[in-house]
């Protein structure tokens, strides 16, 4: 794991050494914020020589612990270790191993004669990232003795070690359950599919916690030769062993398993159920449509529900409309937004009776949900349920609304959006409704748009000069002056382009004037603008602007004169032949070709 050297390493701890009143020398060697180098890990060996047994644990599975937030090994030896781990070990302060003194100090400690001592080194050497270290793991996962080899293979699970396969695969036999669900949960990390049989085998492992670690493997390896075997496993009398099974049968996504997963839909497990449900839907077939709306209908636990509604959604057939519409009055209203989501993404015309009732709910999460699904859906006859919600006592559903009404895009919408606008004082809300009907361009909509323009809010008035612009209305065309001089540089640019659009000649010398703004990006707006207006009168204005001291309004200056095509331009455009910036002087030089000049 590449990452573990800039981060720190557990190998002991302070709430360890109060604890137990033991070890202190051990708790001791750390020193937060310190490089793990040779001297601190020789030190720390020589402290866990005299450590006691219970204390060699507990700094082993700090190590363990350590790298939690990343991986976590399904199974960890001992009731102690599973108690730090509730306390939050994994938060505890930890040292990086420092260069290849420190790695080379941890080779020598995995020979050193105390198990102590070789335990931790094994142990921290799977958290290094030096390749040359895959040999002692693998030698150690090979043959050494059982706590070694338990600590070898998580740290070539660690490190993604593909040399130390055959050691794991082998491992599956060895005679501790603890060797079996470290080898086991490696093999997963390491993708092994020649592993798949051996751990096929191993869910039927006479130790619980072998046959988690087996499945979870199989999960993370995904191939469809252990669906069979993990199919049986959802009949274990092991509820975690079940769910695990269905999860990796999620993993997998074969629809050969969805037939035993709707059985296990009915499990007297929540957990159980609440993986099945996942799994069906990760898997994505049909044929689950009817099991899991009965899950969605009659599941006692909210969370089942919620994941069966889910469910439904990833599958995405219009077959489960209908259970999904039921959702919606759930009891529970997170199954209700998880209904109403799922209705978007099944994005089918046939949801919107049942969505537009759900516009009352009395959360407005959900009522936020359903009329995302309805903008989803993008159809006109949603439009007067939702212009009814631009009403809607919250903001957030209000906003939603009107990008609900852009979407879909119907200039029917028009007018309830323009009374909005009027009455609304809530920014997020007013941006919103200028974007939509900047979108659906209804020509009432100029005037409230207008009036934004005068807005604090700086993005509202950046989406009313670009809904101007899009509506290109002579209308517009006095507001949109104004705001050539709004204190935010991106409005006037906007305001520029807008005017350049709607090509009023009423907006030429305001732009000529504004060829002197500060700002570089509106200077190259106006240029482009005028250019775009063919503004014969604006020439010598931008034949000044030939000598601009930004490269970009030089750029669009010429391309403005090149498009008057006027011989007044042609003195501007020889001196620009000259300039620094090699595409001026290609746009000049094409424009003076055209015209003879």
């Amino acid at each position: 794991m590449g990452s573990t050297q800039s981060k720190t390493i557990v190998v002991a701890t302070v709430f360890a050494a109060v604890t137990f009143g033991s070890g202190r020398a051990l708790a001791g060697q750390i020193s937060t914020g310190d490089p793990m180098n040779r001297e601190n890990i020789a030190s720390l060996f020589s402290a866990a020589r005299t450590a006691s047994p219970v204390m060699c644990e507990l700094a082993s599975r700090a190590v363990d612990f350590s790298m939690f937030t990343t991986v976590r090994p399904p199974m960890l030896r001992g009731v102690v270790a599973d108690t730090f781990w509730a306390q939050g070990a994994g938060t505890w302060a930890v040292n990086r191993i420092d260069g290849d003194d420190a790695t080379a100090a941890l080779l020598e400690g995995a020979r050193d004669p105390n198990p102590c001592v070789r335990n931790l080194a094994i142990r921290l050497i799977g958290r290094t990232s030096s390749i040359g270290t895959n040999d002692v793991l693998i030698e150690m996962a090979t043959s050494g003795s059982t706590d070694e080899r338990e600590a070898a293979a998580v740290g070539l699970g660690i490190r993604r070690t593909r040399a130390g396969e055959t050691a794991l695969i082998s491992n599956l036999r060895h005679a501790d359950e603890f060797v079996h669900a470290s080898s086991a949960w490696a093999l997963g990390r390491l993708n092994s599919s020649d592993a798949v049989p051996s751990l096929a085998v191993r869910l039927n492992d006479g130790d619980v916690g072998v046959r988690r670690a087996a499945a979870y493997a199989l999960g993370d390896i995904e191939d469809r030769r252990s669906v069979q075997s993990l199919s049986a496993s959802l009949r274990a009398s092991d509820a975690q062993l079940r769910a695990m099974s269905a999860w990796a049968l999620g993993q997998i996504e074969d629809r050969e398993s969805v037939d035993a997963l709707i059985g296990a839909l009915s499990d007297s497990d929540r957990g159980v159920r609440l993986q099945v449900a996942r799994a069906l839907g990760d898997i994505e077939q049909a044929d689950a449509i009817d099991a899991l709306a009965e899950r969605l209908a009659n599941d006692s636990d909210a969370s089942v529900r919620r994941t069966a509604a889910r469910a439904l959604g990833e599958i995405d057939h219009p077959r489960a409309i209908p259970a999904l519409g039921r959702g919606l009055g759930d009891r529970d209203s997170t199954v209700r937004l998880a209904s109403a989501t799922a209705l978007r993404a099944i994005d089918n015309a046939q949801a919107i009776p049942a969505l537009e009732s759900a516009l009352n709910d009395e959360a407005a999460t959900v009522r936020e949900a359903v009329v995302r699904a309805l903008g989803a859906i993008d159809d006109a006859s949603a439009v007067p349920a939702l212009t009814r919600a631009l009403d809607d006592d919250n903001t957030r559903v209000r906003a939603q609304v009107a990008n609900a009404l852009r979407a879909i895009d119907d200039e029917s919408a028009g007018p309830a959006l323009v009374r909005r606008l009027q009455r609304e004082s809530v920014d997020t809300v007013r941006y919103a409704i200028v974007r939509a009907l900047g979108e659906i361009r209804h020509a009432d909509g100029i005037s409230a748009i207008a009036g934004t323009l005068s807005d604090d809010h700086v993005e509202t008035r950046r989406a009313a000069v670009s809904a101007l612009s899009a509506m290109r209305s002579d209308a517009a065309t006095r507001p949109l002056i104004r705001a050539l001089k709004d204190t935010d540089a991106q409005v006037r640019a906007g305001a520029a382009r807008a005017l350049g659009r709607i090509k009023n000649d009423a907006a030429v010398q305001p732009l000529i004037d504004q060829l002197r703004d500060g700002d570089a990006r509106v200077r190259t707006r106006v240029a482009a603008a005028l250019g775009e207006m063919r503004a014969g009168s604006a020439i010598p204005a931008l034949s000044a602007a030939v000598s601009d001291s930004s490269t970009a309004v030089r750029r669009a200056v010429v391309a403005a004169l090149a498009a008057m095509r006027d011989d007044r331009a042609t003195e501007a455009l020889i001196s620009a032949l000259q300039d620094s910036d090699a595409d001026v002087r290609r746009r000049a030089a094409r424009a003076l070709g055209r015209r003879g000049g």
